[in-house]
């Protein structure tokens, strides 16, 4: 949406291209639209400080791995979320739960998902390296807001262990279930039962800490 917007209020002769086909619906696109990405909203909108307010049960003992996605970070000339080649949001969003993050040299890889299509045996292999070297780094989890990136981690984890031959099961999640986790919010309503990683191996660990 960042590019689409982008792109219209950079070429007015796509924008009228546009408009004209806006215009049988009684349409128009003026330029007047702010297009926010989730890690802003936390971030930026909200605050790491709100956030480390508003939780009730603090995720301490736990280390996860950020990954931002393309979207977050790419293409680097338009306005994006985060610094391109150092971005450090979704890290401070994690510290905000209480639990603790490193950086590690694959954070801001492709999880693939742009090739699947074309060469899908190929973005599984990249997907499957990165949760390898997760599981080997010692961390607990992965942590994306990507929908793109949560399907290949999470949702293609059997594919990809059948691929590259075991050692990529590793828990995957939305910041969004961990934060609600913090505040109290009940597993069913995370949507946690619908996730196909191994999340109830960090699940069970949180609970005990904080029981």
């Amino acid at each position: 949406m960042c590019e689409v917007k982008h792109t219209l209020e950079s070429d007015p002769v796509i924008k009228e291209r546009v408009n004209a086909l806006l215009a049988s619906e009684d349409l128009r696109y003026e330029g007047n639209v702010k297009v926010r990405h989730m890690i802003e909203v936390l971030h930026d909108d909200i605050g790491p400080e709100r956030i480390r307010k508003a939780i009730s049960k603090p995720m301490a003992g736990l280390k996860f791995a950020a990954h931002y996605g393309c979207h977050a970070i790419r293409p680097s000339e338009l306005d994006r979320p985060d610094d391109s080649r150092n971005p450090r949001k979704l890290e401070a969003l994690i510290g905000a739960l209480g639990a603790r993050w490193d950086i590690y040299p694959e954070r801001l890889d492709c999880c693939g998902a742009g090739i699947a299509v074309s060469a899908g045996e190929s973005s599984l292999k990249i997907a499957g390296a990165k949760l390898q070297k997760l599981r080997s780094a010692g961390f607990d989890g992965l942590v994306t807001t990507c929908p793109f990136c949560m399907r290949m981690y999470d949702a293609r984890q059997e594919a990809i262990g059948a691929l590259l031959g075991g050692g990529t099961s590793f828990p995957v999640f939305y910041y969004t279930q961990l934060l609600g986790l913090c505040m109290g919010i009940d597993q069913a309503s995370l949507g946690l039962h619908l996730n196909m990683s191994p999340v109830n191996e960090v699940v069970q660990k949180f609970q005990a800490a904080t029981t």
